[in-house]
């Protein structure tokens, strides 16, 4: 699941570092990438933080654990995207937008693979392989 998060987010850096070039110029470069790196951060967290509570606790009370969790962290997140737009060294737009679209996309990643059977131990053990 990391590593599909990582490819959505490292595709957004090219695109955003982009889309914040011609916004405005370095500011907007810079704005693009701690977003993206925002994003990653606050999400590998979770999911690592998920996958060592999955070994102590139970089904019934994990998925309101983790439900929580995500709530704080997506409020959080939008907090310090807040926070940091009014650093003059960054476009807070574009970070905005960045954090957004990066939530958006790893979101989506995680969805697909839940979709396609991947994010469980067992699918995991019959694919070969885990993301």
């Amino acid at each position: 699941m990391l590593r599909a998060g990582g490819l959505a987010l490292a595709a957004l850096a090219v695109a955003a570092v982009g889309v914040g070039v011609g916004i405005s110029g370095a500011r907007g470069a810079f704005g693009a990438l701690v977003g993206v790196v925002l994003v990653g951060v606050f999400f590998s967290a979770s999911l690592l933080v998920a996958a060592g509570a999955m070994r102590w606790l139970t089904n019934d009370v994990l998925v309101p654990v983790v439900l929580v969790a995500y709530v704080v962290k997506v409020a959080a997140l939008g907090a310090l995207a807040f926070a940091l737009a009014d650093v003059s060294a960054l476009d807070g737009g574009v970070l905005a937008g960045t954090v957004v679209a990066g939530t958006l996309l790893w979101s989506a990643a995680q969805i697909r693979l839940v979709a396609a059977g991947q994010s469980t131990p067992a699918a995991r053990d019959s694919h070969g392989r885990g993301d």
